[in-house]
């Protein structure tokens, strides 16, 4: 099908044994339900530029990919979709803006380009948000990132996973430092009613950091969630706010947290094992809530500071701290 929304209806159809894709769509829009697309030498179904809905359809045995967006914008709407058995992979995405809300069902997505959530916050309809349902699994070429909120677009992620079901962000080549990380930026915040949450995710494996936040609150919460094996910070916080609760930060190459005039809280926290300080605060001022942190086992020490004057009240717990200028109080 090409630049074309024909055939509308694609119902109870079985799609097999082509040399190449079992169907290929480009530039179109059509709803293929109750088929089956099996034993084709290529992609299951690729999508170039094209919106599909697709309703009990089961996407099997196939020699590339289950299905294949060159564009995640387009991937919409996929209701009671089994994708296995097919020799590349379950799903796999080229980069794309996406803004208007979108669902990401628990699949196994190869990201092959950066992925930009924003919706244009001047046009009067707000802002858009990625969901991702437990069990997600989220595999980033080299080079590639995730960003929520970019230039004058505003988006959310929310992303909830459960103890039994996490999700998950990776590098697609397996190796530490092979994509480049999660970054919230600050147009995150732009009308006060925004809400990114982290619960239950496994960020892993980015190159500079796992995870960055800068200029805004956002993600709110993060709870329960699981950064390792970065190259360099495993969660950086650039002028920004956040609550990180029950989460493990461990084993990254840098700093386990850094925090650049960021007031962060933690609570039931383990930084252990990271090759810089299980925490590094530039500026002194900003050491506030730290409730049941366990620090241990990093490569420079427990705790860094930069200098600050201190204008509230502070209790410092029992650490070691490594102080790098004048602190004032007062």
């Amino acid at each position: 099908m090409e630049y074309t929304n024909q055939p509308s209806q694609i119902n109870n159809c079985i799609i097999r044994d082509a040399v190449d894709y079992g169907m290929r769509v480009n530039n179109g829009t059509t709803n293929i339900s109750d088929c089956q697309v099996l034993d084709n030498g290529g992609d299951g179904i690729r999508s170039e530029t094209a919106m599909l809905e697709l309703h009990n359809v089961s996407i099997m045995g196939n020699g590339g990919y289950g299905m294949y967006y060159n564009n995640a914008y387009y991937m919409n709407v996929l209701d009671n979709v089994s994708i296995e058995d097919n020799a590349q992979g379950q799903v796999a995405l080229g980069g794309s803006d996406l803004t208007a809300n979108r669902t990401w069902n628990a699949y196994t997505y190869d990201i092959l380009g950066t992925i930009r959530v924003g919706h244009y916050r001047h046009d009067g309809s707000g802002f858009c948000r990625l969901t991702l349902l437990p069990g997600t699994i989220l595999c980033f070429a080299e080079g590639t990132s995730m960003q929520i909120s970019f230039d004058y677009n505003a988006g959310e992620l929310y992303a909830v996973g459960t103890e039994e079901a996490p999700i998950t962000f990776t590098a697609l080549n397996g190796e530490i430092g092979g994509w480049t990380g999660l970054s919230f930026t600050d147009h995150c915040d732009y009308n006060g009613n925004m809400v990114s949450v982290l619960e239950h995710c496994i960020i892993e494996k980015g190159n500079t950091y796992n995870l960055y936040i800068e200029y805004t609150n956002q993600p709110s919460q993060i709870n329960n969630c699981i950064f390792k094996d970065a190259v360099g910070y495993g969660v950086r916080v650039n002028n920004g706010m956040t609550n990180i609760s029950g989460c493990q930060v461990l084993n990254n190459g840098g700093d386990g947290i850094m925090s650049e005039t960021a007031m962060l809280q933690l609570h039931n926290v383990s930084l252990t094992n990271n090759g810089g300080y299980g925490i590094y605060y530039t500026n002194a001022h900003y050491m506030n809530v730290m409730e049941d942190v366990d620090i241990e086992g990093n490569g420079l020490g427990q705790v860094a500071l930069g200098g600050g004057d201190i204008t509230e009240n502070r209790t410092w717990k029992p650490y070691t701290y490594d102080i790098f200028g004048t602190i004032r109080v007062g």
